[in-house]
């Protein structure tokens, strides 16, 4: 079910959002999406986990409240998958630990 925020976007808009277009534009900034649980979900969830994310409710832990860019965050990691969500700026190398 697809709730109506009267202040944007819905789960399904974001959702799509994320899966079609993973780099914002311009810049080609790596995006994810926030959650209502203040989770992380990856673009590559948003593909292969669609229907079920687009079945998410309210407070669930699923529902997707806004899409953001990551811009320094080398340990940032997708909630479903653990996946790291690529950095913009941040050194990539700097998030292997040894």
């Amino acid at each position: 079910m697809n709730q109506r925020n009267p202040l944007g976007p819905t789960n399904r808009d974001l959702l799509i959002q994320l899966r079609d277009e993973p780099y914002a534009w311009p810049g080609g900034y790596p995006r994810y999406a926030i959650t209502d649980d203040c989770g992380a979900i990856c673009s590559g969830c948003a593909k292969d986990e669609f229907d079920r994310l687009d079945e998410a409710e309210p407070h669930d832990g699923f529902y997707i409240n806004m899409l953001t860019v990551n811009w320094e965050d080398n340990d940032l990691y997708c909630d479903h998958c653990n996946d790291r969500i690529e950095s913009a700026y941040g050194d990539d190398e700097e998030s292997d630990h040894e």
